[in-house]
């Protein structure tokens, strides 16, 4: 990367969304000390069958937080698919090779962000929690949301991590009356997860949200959103179409304030259909912006998973 973009994203409604760009300079191009995560569990999920070293890339970079691509380096599937050789093209910027080893990790591993900020929860929610602690499994849900939009791993690994949130014996949740909360896992999937815990710090704050529906009403669990688009699909014009379906739903000076941010807000869960011209979106659970859930965590947490259904011209 030679670039990086700060985004600033205040909870104050009066306070301007600033984004800075800022140049990158590298104090190595050995790829042996840039990536320094060298365990990659192996998961089909995660990872696909048959093993796709673009895949294996992406979690790589994400474990990492690097950006290389396949004009950076190869990487080479070993016979016995439980390791990986990550080796730099010839001639190119970076130098090195490493082996990637599929084992196990711990949740400090995968989880390196732990301090989550602000997190954004319904009133609802939040009271019935309150009034009901010992019910974790809603509040614990919603919280999951925030720590996977924090550590990106999780998009990869979201079934593991359900399967260990769902059997684990120390789910535990505190928020105090200044709504400041711990959040506490631990718990072990054979082959991804060693045993291990992990806390969360956070801030609560409420009813922040809009959900992205006409008027701002609530959708229902697995509702459909129409949004007929007067835009034609180009194939390069995603962030355009995002752009309009916010417009289009919660008006112009909603969508421009957040302009710049609506290509990681909202997800493609359906890629362009050439016949029924055709896109389905969804809001990104997590968001700081929009209130949503996805669809496993939807069962608990309160909050609907919804999708937007684009049609274009």
């Amino acid at each position: 990367m030679k670039t990086a973009t700060i985004r600033f994203m205040p909870d104050v409604t009066n306070k301007p969304f600033l984004i800075k760009k800022i140049n990158l300079d590298w104090t190595t191009n050995d790829l042996t000390k840039i990536i320094t995560f060298t365990s990659l569990p192996y998961s089909e999920e995660a990872v696909g069958k048959p093993t796709d070293p673009a895949r294996v890339l992406t979690i790589i970079n994400i474990l990492n937080g690097t950006n290389f691509t396949s004009n950076d380096v190869d990487v080479v599937i070993n016979p016995d698919n439980s390791s990986y050789t990550l080796a730099t093209k010839a001639g190119g910027n970076f130098t090195g090779k490493l082996q990637i080893v599929s084992e196990a990790v711990t949740f400090e591993e995968v989880f390196p962000t732990v301090n989550l900020g602000n997190i954004y929860l319904a009133s609802e929610l939040y009271n019935n929690w309150k009034n009901n602690p010992g019910n974790i499994l809603p509040m614990a849900a919603a919280l999951m949301e925030f720590t996977g939009d924090r550590n990106r791993f999780s998009a990869f690994y979201s079934q593991a991590i359900t399967a260990a949130f769902m059997s684990s014996k120390g789910l535990k949740v505190n928020i105090d009356d200044n709504l400041n909360g711990t959040f506490f896992l631990k718990g072990a999937v054979p082959n991804i997860f060693n045993d291990s815990a992990v806390t969360f710090n956070f801030h609560v704050i409420l009813d922040h949200r809009k959900y992205l529906n006409f008027d701002n009403q609530k959708p229902k669990n697995l509702a459909k959103i129409s949004v007929p688009l007067a835009l034609k699909y180009t194939g390069d014009n995603l962030n355009a179409i995002r752009y309009e379906v916010v417009k289009t739903i919660l008006g112009a000076e909603f969508a421009d304030k957040y302009k710049d941010l609506w290509y990681d807000e909202i997800f493609v869960d359906t890629p362009y259909d050439a016949q029924t011209k055709q896109i389905v979106f969804r809001a990104k659970p997590g968001s700081k912006i929009l209130a949503s859930s996805d669809k496993a965590a939807s069962l608990f947490s309160g909050q609907p998973f919804y999708q937007i259904v684009a049609t274009l011209q």
